[in-house]
């Protein structure tokens, strides 16, 4: 008996199970190789296909080609993406095929029954409250959390004098913190009194970052700080990421110094700046060109002027280099102490005597003290007006004339005591005034007006040409 004789032979004794047990998609399913996840009643019909249309007949005529017979229409079902219950709350209470014969198939049918979930959209709104605020803790465990200062004071800051805190950032949160120091709102740059030692890095899960602030008052921002009644106030911001910034405010007292100043505003203080109850530069209304009553160049001597010549800080240096440094060999060029330049610095504004100390720390505070000065002794803009052609002689006096006086007065003071260096020392001329030059600008004017003529003069007799 061939096959296709021995399945009709099955059919017509109802042994579904045999049948079955042959049937593709049963044999895909339970391989795992097709709706393996479906489920299927149990057949208990014949085969669906192959039948004469119009007849409950298969197709079995020898003119024909042989078709083996087979369920070709199948009923199955899954659970959904977006279940209210499960494939086994399905009940089918029929599975069959339908006696219409107007095609070479049979239909089949299901009648199923299920027990399914209806809404409950009051609790359906409770629970998508529920999983949103799990979802908002969740992401708030993603929020950078540190604990840190939100102020921090610095006493007692001095010109010129670094003066150091420490910020301490604490990460207490469940994520690596990055942080960078940026200025607030108001400005565009980080105050350039201020310096950070690292201003911006990582910081691990449940660790800390110690990062050390400076605050360095020079003569770019002591004339700001003055005005602000020496008071030191800005707030920066530190920036976290996810957008999350943390307000510092630096708040500090600045001790008022003769460094950073004003030649205007210094000859005009009878008292060491110390003293002076209300230091504020902008209070005083200075003007530049205003042409002030000359008076003696001897301080302890004249009691009754309402002005100085020169200021009396500069007097005091220059008066100590010339008791006890005149012989000494490399003046300017060799470095001071720092502790001592700072002692220095106390005594002018304190109106102390010095101490005793190296002679090189005056050589340098007097440089400091000039290259601090908010306005230079000499001004670049007289160098640059220079030409080579026109006579040095008639140069010079005409670029002094342009001078304020207590600018002409403080140049002059200086020159005279450069002269009277060059008459005990064999430094070279150009390299005291290198060292020297610092917002005198001494140096700028020798290159522009004297470097071509030195083979012409002796140092002396370049500055006499200049001056006299």
């Amino acid at each position: 008996m061939d096959s296709l004789s021995l399945v009709y032979e099955l059919i017509e004794r109802k042994e579904w199970k045999a049948l079955l047990s042959k049937d593709q998609l049963c044999l895909e399913r339970m391989q795992k190789n097709a709706f393996s996840e479906f489920m299927e009643p149990e057949i208990a019909f014949p085969p669906t296909y192959k039948y004469i249309p119009h007849t409950l007949e298969y197709d079995r005529r020898p003119d024909k080609k042989a078709r083996m017979p087979a369920w070709c229409d199948r009923i199955l079902w899954r659970r959904g993406k977006r279940p209210t219950g499960d494939v086994a709350d399905v009940t089918c209470l029929k599975y069959n095929c339908a006696q219409l014969t107007m095609s070479d198939h049979r239909p089949v049918y299901a009648w199923v029954t299920y027990d399914c979930n209806l809404f409950d959209y009051e609790k359906l709104a409770k629970v998508k409250a529920m999983v949103r605020k799990r979802k908002e803790r969740q992401d708030n465990l993603m929020i950078p959390v540190i604990r840190a200062d939100n102020e921090i004071f610095f006493r007692n800051v001095k010109y010129g004098e670094p003066t150091i805190r420490h910020f301490t950032i604490a990460n207490i949160g469940n994520v690596p913190v990055r942080y960078e120091f940026k200025p607030s709102q108001n400005n565009t740059s980080l105050p350039d009194w201020l310096k950070i030692d690292r201003p911006q890095g990582v910081i691990p899960i449940k660790e800390q970052a110690q990062i050390r602030l400076e605050i360095l008052v020079n003569a770019n921002c002591c004339r700001k700080i003055m005005e602000n009644h020496n008071r030191i106030c800005e707030t920066i911001s530190v920036a976290l990421s996810q957008d999350i910034s943390h307000l510092l405010t630096l708040q500090a007292d600045y001790t008022p110094s003769c460094f950073g100043q004003k030649i205007e505003y210094l000859i005009r203080l009878r008292d060491p700046i110390r003293f002076i109850e209300s230091p504020f530069q902008a209070d005083l209304d200075i003007d530049n060109r205003t042409k002030d009553t000359e008076v003696s160049t001897d301080l302890s001597k004249d009691e009754s002027a309402q002005v100085y010549s020169i200021p009396k800080e500069l007097w005091r240096l220059v008066d100590h280099l010339f008791k006890y440094g005149m012989d000494t060999e490399a003046l300017f060029i060799t470095k001071g102490s720092q502790a001592d330049i700072f002692m220095i610095r106390e005594c002018l504004d304190t109106g102390k005597d010095f101490e005793k100390c190296d002679i090189y720390s005056f050589g340098e505070a007097l440089i400091r003290f000039l290259e601090g000065l908010q306005d230079p002794v000499f001004p670049a803009s007289l160098c640059s007006k220079f030409d080579e052609n026109v006579d040095i002689t008639h140069y010079c006096r005409q670029a002094l004339t342009a001078l304020p006086l207590a600018h002409y007065n403080t140049f002059m003071y200086i020159v005279c005591f450069l002269r009277e260096v060059l008459k005990h020392t064999k430094i070279n001329f150009e390299t005291i005034i290198f060292n020297l030059k610092v917002r005198i600008d001494l140096k700028n004017f020798l290159d522009n007006a004297l470097n071509k003529h030195l083979s012409n003069f002796l140092p002396v007799g370049i500055i006499t040409k200049m001056f006299v």
